[in-house]
């Protein structure tokens, strides 16, 4: 059940929600990204991720429910909602049902529609409809890094006992638990370098030093996959996530470069000589062993071709069935892009890369009125009771943590982009999971906003004041201008 009741004298409250949902949703997640059904079989049998999912979407519809016979907080002009996003996210899911009778094999077609889209489209809006405040984006971030932490340490122990790396293109290659989403070096290494943003961004904003530390280890599991799982789409994608923190970094910008100069240097000097080989190979094309280049630019072209001869698409997950077909190389297309047209279609590419655009947009609108509302906060003059001191610094704490994520989730949607690049990832839970949280960071940017306007006016109407304080966290990490 969701409330949201103030106190007389305090600011509009974020919407909060019961011990209940919060784990269930949690465990959901948690639950969902290391595959616990296929690690424990006795979970597996019950369907123990179903019944998460079906318990915690029952839940988002009381909550729907009761947020409708809740009072409407006044709020002034008019306001944006979530629409675009909702509606983007209805018109590819009804796209997609609509080519499902053009797929060369309905019965694999409709397996990727169910379990890759439709699944993967609700826990998306789940995560729109249980991180409702700073307080459960806080749990919701924890629980990640807890799947990902226990994914790195898997990762870390087999590197160290030698028991999860074997040759692979003439390179010994890191390989995550096998048969689960993180089983092949690429999916490993693409899943962990997705988490640096978040890393970078975060980290300044955590208080607790046992956090801290948490986040210090999971960076040194996430460089040891990088690194050993000699994954070129891994090395490249880890590149342009640096060039893109780079650019929306504003201030000092040129010591952060030089950082990251410094520490490109040291790792190619550290770095054993099979995977300096094949990080260059990214560049020359010569590989120790195989064809992999070769291979990827054929499936390029046939993917492309697959979709010449079907505008409107041969079916979700149906690439390698037409391959097959026609006694060619019979894998993935490895580009997201030709991934879409080839096997949803123009109208499929179309409406997912309206979905991508809409999402970006918001996230950018939402970042820059973060952006405003801590300005506002930080130089705002403090009035003389110490406990409207301690409300300033912690809405301006929970702010702060709203813009980090809006600008890990920002660099994070483009980096998966970039990935797209050399990675089949339409059928991934990245867009759906980014759309939820874009739209769960507008809702908690609004409330924001209007509890800044009732604390900065709650200031003014106060006789005494006290000069700013400094700010809880340096700006460069956030792009604030």
């Amino acid at each position: 059940m969701i409330t949201a009741t103030s106190t007389p004298g305090s600011p509009s409250p974020y919407p909060t929600l019961g011990l209940p949902q919060i784990v269930v949703f949690n465990l959901l997640i948690f639950v969902w990204w290391l595959e616990v059904g296929l690690r424990v079989p006795a979970l597996g049998a019950i369907r123990f991720e179903f019944l998460l999912a079906a318990i915690a979407a029952a839940m988002a519809i009381m909550r729907l429910q009761s947020a409708k016979r809740a009072p409407l907080q006044p709020r002034r002009g008019k306001v944006e909602d979530n629409s675009d996003i909702t509606r983007c996210i209805v018109i590819l899911l009804v796209v997609l049902t609509l080519s499902l009778p053009l797929a060369i094999n309905f019965n694999v077609a409709w397996n990727a529609f169910f379990n890759r889209a439709v699944k993967l489209a609700l826990i998306g809006v789940l995560i729109s409809q249980f991180v409702v405040s700073p307080y459960t984006l806080r749990i919701h971030l924890f629980t990640l890094l807890l799947a990902f932490m226990k994914v790195g340490q898997e990762a870390f122990l087999g590197k160290i006992t030698g028991n999860m790396v074997w040759e692979n293109q003439g390179v010994p290659r890191l390989h995550g638990t096998a048969g689960t989403m993180f089983g092949d070096p690429n999916s490993l290494s693409g899943k962990t370098v997705s988490t640096v943003p978040w890393i970078w961004y975060l980290y300044p904003t955590i208080q607790r030093k046992w956090i801290k530390l948490l986040v210090a280890v999971q960076l040194v599991f996430a460089i040891n996959i990088v690194i050993f799982t000699a994954s070129r789409t891994g090395y490249m994608t880890f590149i342009a996530a640096s060039i893109l923190i780079v650019m929306f970094t504003n201030q000092k910008r040129a010591r952060l470069i030089f950082l990251l100069m410094v520490a490109a240097i040291v790792t190619v000097t550290l770095l054993p000589q099979e995977y300096k080989g094949r990080f260059m190979s990214s560049f020359t094309g010569q590989e120790a062993e195989g064809a992999s280049s070769i291979t990827r630019k054929a499936l390029l072209a046939d993917s492309f071709n697959a979709f010449l001869e079907n505008p409107l698409g041969i079916g979700m997950d149906c690439f390698p069935i037409y391959q097959a077909e026609r006694d060619r190389n019979a894998q993935y297309t490895h580009n997201l892009y030709t991934q879409l047209l080839s096997e949803t279609g123009i109208q499929g590419f179309l409406c997912f890369i309206a979905l991508v655009v809409v999402v970006l947009r918001k996230l950018a609108r939402t970042r820059r009125a973060l952006m405003n509302v801590v300005e506002r906060l930080e130089k705002h003059p403090r009035p003389g009771p110490a406990d409207s001191d301690s409300r300033f610094d912690t809405e301006l704490r929970d702010v702060h943590l709203l813009l980090a994520t809006a600008n890990a989730l920002l660099v994070f949607v483009l980096v998966r982009l970039a990935l797209g690049m050399f990675g089949h990832d339409f059928l991934e839970i990245y867009w759906w999971a980014a759309a939820g949280m874009a739209m769960a960071l507008h809702n908690m940017r609004i409330v924001a906003e209007q509890r800044c306007d009732e604390l900065t006016a709650v200031a003014q109407e106060t006789g005494t004041t006290s000069p700013a304080p400094r700010p809880l966290f340096h700006r460069p990490r956030y792009g604030q201008r």
